[in-house]
């Protein structure tokens, strides 16, 4: 199983007490579906043996739960506000399935904004809900840079859009009044890049 030890439960929907095997020295195995996740509904067979020869088999289904870590909120926190250390927490609860946009780190959704508003405190966090924060807003000041190998150049420019971190906006350079497509870097600062 992928799952650390001691974080999966299992939980059985039949059982196999009607079997009679007429002979000694039994042993078994237990064979899962081929790619198997190992989680949720499934089915497994049990294969009985004795010296070696297979005498048996019979399936069981059972239903296996996963221990995992998820973030989840302290509170009530408004639709575009910048999540901190202090509304969120990490909580583990049993799944039955993967969801593929559950956040188990909390540095993963520290200083991200919320989509949406969250109205009770222990709402699980996904990451459909988060955004990168606007680090460059329309209508102020920018630092642009171009490097092409040991060449820099740096400019100041006024945003013509809000940016995200890795977003391309338009600037306009203040010196040239020409307006030019670059990458958001960081807080005030944008990249043209060649």
């Amino acid at each position: 199983m992928p799952w650390p030890k001691g974080t999966v439960r299992t939980e059985f929907f039949s059982q196999i007490s009607d079997i009679i095997l007429p002979a000694k020295d039994i042993t078994y195995r237990v064979v899962s579906i081929k790619n198997e996740d190992f989680i949720g509904y499934s089915n497994f067979t049990i294969r009985f043996y004795s010296e070696g020869v297979f005498l048996k088999e019979k399936t069981v289904n059972v239903r296996l739960e996963v221990l995992r870590d998820m973030v989840v909120s302290t509170g009530y926190l408004a639709k575009g506000s910048d999540i901190s250390k202090d509304d969120v927490k990490l909580v583990k609860k049993w799944f039955d399935r993967i969801y593929p946009n559950l956040i188990t780190n909390i540095n993963d959704v520290l200083n991200k904004r919320l989509r949406t508003s969250i109205k009770r405190p222990n709402t699980i966090i996904t990451r459909n809900m988060l955004k990168e924060p606007m680090m460059v807003k329309r209508g102020k000041l920018v630092r642009i840079v171009l490097e092409k190998g040991p060449l820099k150049i740096t400019t100041i420019g006024l945003s013509k859009q809000n940016g995200a971190c890795g977003d391309i906006i338009k600037v306009k350079n203040i010196s040239s009044k020409n307006v030019i497509y670059a990458r958001v870097m960081e807080d005030s600062l944008v990249q043209v890049e060649f």
